[in-house]
């Protein structure tokens, strides 16, 4: 029941973002306007609303796979504080310097994983994110000395 209220919840949201997203603007003449990631992001909230919403699933079971109580609260602090890192820190060192390695320390909040992993997969998300902003969507982030970035 509840689970079910959270899917119409996150339906709803999504919608009334994707509106809201749509009023702005999506597309000018020189490429995406500031309603495009919105609206991608709008699009994402209201398929998984939908897909959760339509996929049966044994809600028992679901309440049985969260994490337990006392790391839950470690690692949503661990995720605050590394995105105000990222914050503070990215005007002085630039977006890559900033942010790996704080990605570094999120997925290590997450998930143990092999130190391989763990920097490959924080290189490439870094690396791409910036990649997105400054390529496709034309935004300036914050460079550093390192390589440009």
């Amino acid at each position: 029941m509840i689970e079910r209220a959270l899917n119409l919840f996150w339906i709803a949201l999504g919608l009334g973002a994707l509106a809201g997203s749509i009023g702005i603007g999506l597309w000018e003449p020189r490429g995406p306007a500031s309603g495009f990631l919105p609206f991608v992001a709008a699009l994402i909230i209201t398929g998984c609303g939908v897909v959760l919403l339509v996929s049966r699933r044994d809600e028992d079971r679901a309440m049985q796979l969260v994490w337990p109580a006392r790391t839950v609260a470690l690692r949503m602090l661990v995720i605050i504080a590394g995105l105000i890192g990222i914050g503070l820190a990215m005007p002085y060192v630039g977006f890559v310097v900033a942010a790996l390695p704080i990605m570094v320390v999120l997925m290590l909040a997450i998930e143990r994983q092999s130190i391989v992993t763990l920097l490959a997969v924080s290189t490439l998300s870094t690396v791409g994110i910036y990649s997105v902003f400054t390529r496709l969507l034309g935004t300036k982030l914050p460079a550093s000395g390192f390589l440009g970035l």
